[in-house]
């Protein structure tokens, strides 16, 4: 048996911290991308998802995200698109 087991929720998260310090505009869609795939791990609700997302440090990268001003390499749209999926991945976490 070949079979091999991989935690992709708090890889995604791991992913979006290494990212967050770096986000400008050549990389904001991969981290919009990051947190609405994290909001989709925890959708049905699937409180498996929400617990191992729990124990990563979402919540930080969520925080430091929301206080930056991204609008200094990026445009407002892409400024107001990240910090609403952000919120949007945070309330995933309470369904």
């Amino acid at each position: 048996n070949n079979v091999k087991s991989y935690d992709l929720i708090s890889e995604t998260a791991a992913y979006l911290e290494s990212l967050e310090r770096e986000i400008d505009y050549m990389n904001m869609n991969i981290a919009i991308q990051l947190f609405t795939t994290l909001a989709e791990y925890c959708q049905g609700p699937c409180a498996e998802n929400q617990f191992a997302l729990i124990r990563t440090k979402l919540c930080e990268s969520v925080n430091f995200i929301i206080k930056q001003d991204f609008k200094k390499t990026c445009s407002p749209r892409e400024d107001a698109e990240l910090k609403g999926v952000a919120m949007t991945c945070m309330l995933s976490l309470l369904e």
